[in-house]
């Protein structure tokens, strides 16, 4: 990418003609990226070439300009919030570049090695893999204490452990990054995961409270796009205590500005509950409508998509169509499988009548 080739190379002629020329000679391949900026990497034989052609001071300066391009780009995670943050599609094209650079002696200082794994963690975490997120937080958890990513540390390790459905853990880690946080943002982030951790244990009272804590904040200090990501966490933990007509108060304030500054998968997410409150409130065609659009929309593979098909499963409960009911709630139940994604009891009291109509068509 012309960014990264700048930075690490130190280039100062045209990049796109020099990559286009490594291309057609096969010197690099192409990544797939699925719509992001391309991707190019070096097969491991010229990588050895090349690596044993370069002395090993232009090695090191090379490195020490990636892990400072990395750590400039994970920084714009101090200005962000972590479940759905328009900076991070951007940050998930660079996870092997991450993954690397944290083996770079340039990478070892402490503040860099913390910030960088931080940065890994949130994109395991928006990449539906809360084990892995957790795993490489967990390695830097004793170290982290003196450093200004503490709270991130313990904030990004509370939303991974209410994703493997580890509540008791999760409630501990968002509390002390509470404790810990000392900066608007951090602040921010912490209460996010306060009332994450507390929604996926169906403590609504106590989410909602996070949840407008962390609204406070953003309302402060952050962008109209963070405000509304708050109002749309707002929303759906309002829907799931049973509170619709509050839950769209906060939702119509937050759909116009997440439809037109949001990630893809934010505004995916936004669909998802869109759906969920037109079936609360028996707006069966709006449900529909919404569960499509997130069905057509979302990345692939995503775990979003298994909601959108419990929705249309619950439809499809309605009208009786048991047979339909089966197929749409036996592939959501695959797509979960295969994510690690636990559903919440709220979620599932919600899916009742889908169960309902589901066991009597099996038991047919």
């Amino acid at each position: 990418r012309r960014v990264l080739f700048r930075s690490v190379c130190d280039v100062r002629d045209d990049v796109v003609s020099l990559v286009c020329a490594l291309e057609a000679r096969s010197m690099i391949t192409t990544v797939p990226s699925d719509g992001a900026p391309a991707q190019f990497r070096l097969p491991e034989p010229i990588r050895a070439h090349v690596a044993g052609l370069a002395g090993a001071a232009e090695i090191a300066a090379g490195r020490e300009r990636a892990v400072a391009w990395l750590s400039r780009r994970a920084e714009s995670l101090s200005r962000s919030l972590f479940l759905v943050d328009p900076g991070l599609p951007e940050l998930l094209a660079e996870r092997a570049n991450l993954v690397a650079a944290l083996d770079f002696p340039a990478a070892r200082t402490h503040q860099r090695h913390i910030l960088l794994t931080v940065a890994l963690a949130a994109v395991m975490w928006q990449g539906q893999q809360a084990t892995a997120a957790r795993q490489v937080l967990a390695e830097i958890q004793e170290c982290a204490g003196q450093s200004r990513w503490h709270s991130d540390v313990l904030a990004l390790s509370a939303l991974a452990a209410s994703g493997q459905a580890d509540h008791d853990a999760a409630l501990d880690l968002a509390e002390r990054a509470v404790r810990a946080a000392d900066r608007p943002f951090g602040r921010a982030r912490a209460w996010e995961a306060l009332g994450f951790a507390l929604a996926c244990r169906d403590d609504f009272p106590g989410a909602i409270d996070a949840y407008l804590a962390c609204l406070n904040i953003v309302r402060a200090h952050g962008t109209p796009l963070h405000v509304a990501e708050c109002q749309h966490s707002l929303a759906w933990t309002l829907l799931m205590a049973g509170r619709p007509a509050e839950a769209r108060r906060f939702l119509d304030l937050a759909v116009p500005v997440i439809t037109r500054s949001g990630a893809r998968r934010s505004r995916v997410s936004t669909s998802n509950t869109l759906g969920a409150l037109h079936l609360a409130l028996g707006e069966d065609t709006e449900a529909r409508a919404a569960f499509v659009t997130v069905i057509r929309t979302a990345p692939p593979g995503d775990h979003l998509t298994s909601y959108a098909l419990d929705g249309l499963a619950i439809l499809a409960a309605r009208a009786d169509d048991a047979r339909r009911v089966v197929v749409l709630a036996t592939a959501a139940a695959h797509i979960r499988t295969r994510c690690g994604v636990v559903v919440s009891t709220a979620w599932q009291h919600a899916r009742s009548e889908e169960r309902r109509v589901g066991k009597e068509c099996r038991s047919r």
